[in-house]
């Protein structure tokens, strides 16, 4: 936001609220950080991608079974997806009937805390970020897909405002200073893969 030359009021909300709130202002927003679906596309302006996730379904370890594919994770009892959670809705379109969709992606973990039967949908960083700091270890049973992040404007935000954010994240790409940001947090393959600047846009 510095470096675009901006200042703005930051708040924390409940994902869906804050969701609702970008996709309805008759003001600028910004909504950090979203994943860009076809669904989604015309209800923002978009800048990025600013982050690329690896997604798929995790289990505690200790009862861990590796699945196939898809059509395996159909036969789960529960899959626990938060509300509003681009990876959850594709699965919803994709068919899938026994998704679990609490308010936060922190329940998700708290009901394999309690041992409870369900699979986790989240991406790497998400899931890493929530379980630290516990004794809980959790595996990956399925790897599904890799999606990219993106800051979500408002469309009544000034396609200059995107443009300056656009070209700002482009210089912080291309001088390193995105990569030495998220270096130590992120796996260095993932800092190369988003660090790069498209030719065209």
């Amino acid at each position: 936001m510095q470096r675009a030359g901006e200042s703005a009021e930051i708040e924390l909300l409940p994902w869906m609220r804050a969701y609702q709130i970008a996709s309805n202002s008759s003001s600028p927003v910004a909504l950090f950080e979203t994943s860009r679906t076809p669904e989604r596309e015309a209800q923002f302006k978009w800048v990025g991608p600013i982050k690329r996730i690896r997604w798929g379904l995790y289990d505690r370890a200790e009862r861990a079974r590796p699945l196939a594919d898809l059509a395996q994770a159909r036969q789960a009892k529960s899959i626990c997806t938060y509300i509003g959670d681009g990876k959850g809705d594709l699965l919803a379109q994709r068919g899938f009937t026994n998704l679990f969709r609490p308010a936060k992606s922190q329940q998700c973990f708290d009901m394999l805390r309690r041992g409870r039967e369900t699979l986790w949908l989240s991406s790497d960083i998400e899931k890493d970020n929530i379980v630290s700091g516990s004794d809980l270890t959790l595996r990956q049973v399925l790897a599904i897909d890799s999606l990219d992040l993106y800051i979500a404007f408002s469309l009544a935000t000034p396609d200059a405002t995107v443009r300056r954010w656009q070209a700002t994240l482009d210089v912080m790409k291309s001088d390193g200073s995105l990569a030495r940001h998220y270096r130590g947090t992120y796996a260095d393959s993932l800092i190369e893969e988003i660090s790069q600047v498209p030719v065209e846009r």
